[in-house]
């Protein structure tokens, strides 16, 4: 378990600028540490951001997932974030076990003349601009900004310089860090395979096989499985078109995450639009997808099959998991390139595994799976 620090105030404090200072700086003592700056973040998961409150709850939801997952395998992480909602900030320290959080203060007046002048970066321009119009969101403007009631550093960004708001970040790390073990990583990054199909086909019980025997082979592995990160995201709040979107689009990018890692990646999601699965294809540099064929009346009774050990991987240690529930899915459109096609009707897991065992040690050994059909 590696560590987490939250750089948060208000937009135009400074966040940016600190985290990738810090970053940089922690990198250099040969720290493998991940930015997960949201700003990069939202282009892939809410490419024309609505900014409504569910839609920044999930959001931010995604990226606690994403950093805990990240930390749980050894990742030290610098989130670099408004939350103007304490609660989110809240949820990351509840979901990581060393987590600290840098509060920023900087008078409303200077972020806003530092927001006007800004050219570089990924923030959004004209933050403050819109501020006071329809429907306007801005933080610390129109919503209230809830500051940290203990953060572990308070940086007066008005008054202290860059170089040393940078060296007591790092300062920070290096106390939360400790004489933490190296985590195994795959040399030139990890890779993803994505195992997809009906409800029912046999995703999960494949899933959770195929990572055990790569497991016992000492490869540093996850499951990500859909159930338990849309439970985290959503909250027990109803699934919308719009959540179930960014819920898929969160998936992909954690597995993103999690390969540039250097960890080894099994996906356990139906996911029903193709657009999703293509969208890590585009994302993951080794990327391979599973497409289970199995006539839809067998998978139905299959669901809650004893044969197909449905419920969730024993004894790999996964990113999310989450109790399961009955998947009804009418609207599944099959892969169009999968590099490995399995029908589960007339396939026994051993065997289906072995074929996944392929897939993952061709994804290993070349960094590209070319023409690999069955």
């Amino acid at each position: 378990m590696s560590w987490a620090i939250w750089i948060t105030g208000l937009p135009g404090s400074g966040k940016s600028v600190l985290a990738g200072g810090a970053t940089a700086a922690l990198r250099a003592q040969g720290e493998p540490v991940a930015h997960l700056e949201l700003d990069v973040i939202r282009r892939t998961l809410t490419p024309s951001p609505t900014y409504s409150e569910t839609e920044r709850d999930v959001v931010y939801r995604a990226l606690v997932f994403m950093a805990t997952a990240l930390t749980g395998v050894g990742v030290p992480v610098i989130i670099d974030a408004t939350a103007h909602r304490r609660a989110w900030r809240e949820l990351a320290r509840r979901s990581i076990a060393r987590f600290a959080e840098v509060q920023l203060v900087c008078p409303v007046e200077v972020c806003q003349r530092r927001e006007q002048r800004r050219t570089t970066g990924n923030a959004p321009r004209g933050i403050y601009a819109r501020a006071g119009g329809p429907g306007a969101q801005v933080p610390g403007v129109d919503v209230p900004y809830e500051p940290s009631f203990a953060p572990e550093r308070v940086i007066d960004t008005a008054k202290q310089d860059v170089g040393a708001s940078v060296r007591e970040i790092v300062a920070l790390a290096q106390r939360l860090g400790g004489a933490a073990e190296p985590t195994p990583r795959i040399p030139g990054g990890g890779w993803a395979i994505w195992i997809t199909g009906l409800p029912g086909s046999g995703k999960t019980t494949l899933a959770c096989a195929a990572a055990r025997a790569l497991a016992g082979q000492d490869m540093p592995i996850q499951v990500i499985e859909l159930a338990g990160l849309r439970e985290f995201l959503l909250n027990g709040r109803p699934e919308s078109d719009a959540t179930r979107e960014v819920v898929h689009r969160a998936l992909a990018y954690t597995a993103k995450l999690m390969t540039e890692a250097g960890v080894a990646v099994i996906v356990d999601a139906t996911a029903p639009r193709r657009a999703w699965r293509e969208l890590a294809r585009g994302l993951i540099v080794r990327f391979a997808e599973v497409q289970l064929l199995c006539p839809p009346e067998l998978c139905a009774e299959r669901e809650r099959s004893a044969r197909w050990q449905l419920g969730g991987c024993r004894g790999v240690p996964p990113s999310a998991r989450a109790s399961r529930r009955t998947e009804i899915v009418l609207d599944y459109e099959p892969s169009l390139r999968p590099e490995l096609t399995l029908h589960t009707d007339r396939r026994d897991v051993e065997s289906a595994v072995e074929e996944i065992l392929r897939l993952a040690r061709r994804l290993y050994r070349t960094g590209a799976v070319g023409e690999y059909r069955t």
